[in-house]
Formats: structure tokens, C-alpha cells, sequence
């Protein structure tokens, strides 16, 4: 490497620096922002994070439709691969909960002219068939679900399923699934998926 390369990438680096505002603090924790936020996570940045989290993102910016803290974008695969652009990944132990992945958007009273998606998934124009907003895929031998959906919290299901309903049900074209159109009134949940 010359003296010109190394002299422009330390300079790029040196205004990436001070336009990034890029702090590391005594035990090696990162903060990207005002560079007085002594940072919690090992990285955060747009806000101080949390001992719990690794890498933290807080934008303050959220005033136009579309604007993320975190957001992974990959490019177009040009092969048959399977491509992921973010990824939640927890090996079970032998107790405890273990998420991949958590959406959350709540607060603690109602609200009025705000909506909330815990999960939004949304796909198109892939191959003819093979679109779907939200997949699921139970694994493994013990039983479960591969959708649960729940009013009260989670339960044992005592079977394997393509999706388990905890809860009333509603569709707005319910007739090519039932014997006789209208509502689920009447029906066992369990009839229906066997």
C-alpha cells in the first residue's frame, strides 16, 4: 500500500469520525451520536442502550412514514440460495423461553388514531404459489404450532399444527373452509383442523 492510500483512507476515516460523532468509552462500549451519552450496550447508537442488548439503535428522527432504528437490506440473490436480511437465531436450553425474534408495538393505555403491528410481513412477485407475508415452520418431534395466535398468552396445545387459534376467530369470506357459510359459532376448532 503507498503513502497516497494510506494517507487517504486515515484521512476518510478521520471525517468519518467527526461527522459520526464515534466515541469508544473505558471497556471498549461504542457510542455513535452526541458524544457525551455514555452508551450501556457494547454499540449503540442514537441513544445510551441497555446493559442487555449488544448493539442498540434509537433514531429520533421518526417523523416520516418508512423511517427504521435498524434496518438489513441485502442485495438480490443471483443463485438458488436462501437469503436472510436479518436473523434471530436462539438454540433452546432445557428451561426458559427462547424468542428469535420479538415485535413489539404497544403502550401501557389506549390510544385513539394510532395502530400497532407486533409483526408486519408483507411479500410479492416471487414465484407463482410461494408468497407469503408470514411463514412459519414447526421443527422437531415434540408437539406445537407453527402460527399460535392467543387472547390470553401461551398454552400447551397437545398436538402438532399448521396454526393453532387460542381465541374467537373472524374472517370476512369464511365459506369455501366450512360446511355451510357465516360465522365459526357452533364449530370446535379442533374438528375443523383434523
Amino acid at each position: 500500500m503507498n503513502k497516497k492510500t494510506i494517507f487517504t483512507t486515515v484521512f476518510a476515516f478521520a471525517i468519518l469520525v467527526a461527522n459520526a460523532q464515534i466515541k469508544v468509552w473505558t471497556g471498549g462500549k461504542t457510542y455513535m451520536g452526541n458524544t457525551s451519552t455514555i452508551p450501556l450496550s457494547q454499540l449503540s447508537v442514537g441513544g445510551a442502550g441497555n446493559s442487555l442488548f449488544q448493539i442498540y439503535g434509537y433514531n429520533t428522527a421518526a417523523t416520516t412514514t418508512g423511517v427504521n432504528a435498524i434496518r438489513g437490506e441485502n442485495a438480490t440473490p443471483t443463485s438458488n440460495i436462501s437469503s436472510y436480511s436479518v436473523a434471530g437465531i436462539i438454540t433452546p436450553g432445557t428451561t426458559g423461553t427462547c424468542v428469535g425474534v420479538v415485535g413489539a408495538a404497544s403502550k401501557a393505555s389506549a390510544a385513539s388514531g394510532a395502530r400497532a403491528f407486533g409483526v408486519y410481513g408483507y411479500a410479492g412477485n416471487g414465484d407463482g404459489g410461494y408468497n407469503y407475508g408470514v411463514y412459519g415452520l414447526l421443527l422437531g418431534t415434540n408437539n406445537g404450532a407453527a402460527l399460535y395466535s392467543s387472547l390470553t398468552g401461551p398454552t400447551n396445545v397437545g398436538g402438532k399444527f399448521a396454526a393453532y387459534f387460542d381465541g374467537a376467530i373472524k374472517t370476512t369470506d369464511d365459506t369455501p373452509e366450512k360446511p355451510t357459510g357465516g360465522g365459526w359459532t357452533g364449530y370446535s376448532d379442533v374438528r375443523l383442523k383434523t
